[in-house]
């Protein structure tokens, strides 16, 4: 990850770079449309490996464990996609 550009996958449901945490725990993202939104993370996994990894690119991504996690992931995916190439699990 670089602190002026971000990447997710559109077909797989892991994180390709991670998620970026700022801002309290949360990013703010500005969308080609023109809108900006801030997101705060509601998975304490999102925090943990986004601060694991806040220099660099820790490669294949990982996938999130827990509800919440999902959910982080999606919200990010839709925001870049405006949907998902993919079917994601059923919590």
């Amino acid at each position: 990850m670089t602190p002026d550009a971000f990447a997710v996958y559109y077909h797989r449901g892991v994180w390709w770079d991670d998620a970026p945490v700022r801002h309290g725990d949360g990013v703010t993202v500005s969308f080609a449309d023109g809108h900006v939104e801030h997101k705060r993370w509601r998975a304490s996994e999102t925090i943990k490996y986004g601060r694991l990894r806040e220099r660099g690119h820790a490669g294949a991504g990982w996938a999130p464990s827990t509800t919440e996690g999902w959910q982080d992931s999606l919200w990010m995916q839709r925001g870049c996609w405006g949907g998902l190439g993919y079917s994601p699990p059923s919590p």
